[in-house]
């Protein structure tokens, strides 16, 4: 393990984000973003446990004081920031013609101001590196649209051609980029998605679980773990990479 570099992880509370930070603590010390401090320290404590290097910084990403307290607190570690992984989201869907506007500028404001907040923050120790990776969670929503999805889909879309930027502008001083896009991925987010078919169609649990999983090419709901290392991979340099949207269904 590289003890001097330190991946950033946000959204790192719980689901695909502790599932990135436990992966990505087998290679470097992790640091753990999100609103939750307990959710965050159980995570360092798994980390810890494991033999890895971890810590932790409480606050909404959306705010850029978040990002900045981050790297200071990396930066009094005698470390630098390596890899990003930009994962903090939140999703919610309906109609369009009556969505809310404040929820869909929350949206926003989190999925890709959150993201670009952390790499505006990060940017200037990887340039010094000349190394590192900025890996963006966006959804196969990014790529394409859906019904009722109209506001999350838009942020998604923002974090790839965000990707397609950044991978212009810095691929040349040694920095890689990706869009990771997974479909439905076991998380509270997919539950949640489970939990509104039930709901809304009066079927079964089980019933919406197939739903759900049919949706995704693999026919089924993607584990977590499958996401966390391909976001190593990513970082490690086996998955070539070069702004473009990695799909995973």
């Amino acid at each position: 393990m590289a003890d001097n570099v330190v991946t950033v992880v946000t959204g790192a509370g719980r689901g695909i984000g502790r599932a990135i930070a436990l992966r990505m603590a087998k290679d470097t010390p992790v640091m753990v973003v999100g609103r939750t401090a307990a959710d965050l320290r159980k995570v360092c404590a798994e980390i810890r446990a494991a033999g890895g290097i971890a810590m932790h910084c409480t606050g909404d990403v959306a705010n850029i004081t978040t990002a900045r307290r981050c790297l200071e607190q990396i930066h009094r570690s005698k470390r630098v920031a390596r890899h990003l992984v930009c994962n903090a989201g939140i999703a919610k869907g309906g109609d369009t013609h009556t969505f809310n506007p404040r929820l869909a500028e929350q949206m926003m404001r989190v999925n890709y101001t959150g993201a670009m907040n952390f790499a505006i923050a990060c940017l200037p120790d990887l340039l010094a590196q000349r190394d590192g990776t900025i890996c963006l969670m966006s959804s196969v929503l990014g790529v394409r649209g859906h019904k009722r999805e109209t506001a999350y889909a838009a942020t998604k879309h923002a974090l790839v051609g965000m990707s397609r930027s950044l991978a212009h502008e810095y691929s040349r001083k040694g920095i890689k980029v990706v869009p990771l896009c997974p479909g439905f991925v076991e998380s509270d987010m997919t539950q949640r998605s489970i939990d509104g078919l039930v709901r809304y169609r009066g079927i079964s649990e089980s019933e919406a679980r197939a739903i759900i999983a049919a949706s995704n090419a693999s026919n089924r709901i993607i584990p977590a773990e499958e996401v966390a290392e391909m976001v190593a991979r990513v970082c490690s340099g086996e998955q070539p990479v070069n702004g473009e949207p990695l799909l995973m269904e």
